[in-house]
């Protein structure tokens, strides 16, 4: 699947994410480029909180625009969790 990228606050991030994911919050994206490799592809991903135009969506746009290959998880976080695919969360008690 490539670099997987969260573009989620880090609160969002901690509740729970795609297994091995990185977590860039959108507004610090465009600062922090240098840290994603160019080599391979990025899917970013967001909880789909926000209608229209998702954060995974803006985030995949602007690195599309710097040359990145870069997709977004249809549906979000909720959508990969539901299918049943590898997410880390705090365990419970």
């Amino acid at each position: 699947m490539g670099e997987d990228g969260y573009v989620r606050g880090a609160s969002e991030f901690t509740v729970g994410h795609v297994q091995g994911a990185v977590n860039i919050p959108l507004g610090q994206l465009a600062r922090k480029l240098q840290r994603i490799p160019h080599d391979r592809p990025v899917v970013t991903c967001c909880n789909m909180h926000h209608r229209g135009e998702p954060r995974g969506e803006r985030a995949a746009a602007l690195l599309r625009e710097h040359g990145y290959q870069a997709q977004t998880i249809d549906g979000g976080y909720p959508a990969w969790k539901e299918a049943g695919r590898p997410v880390e969360e705090p365990l419970q008690s």
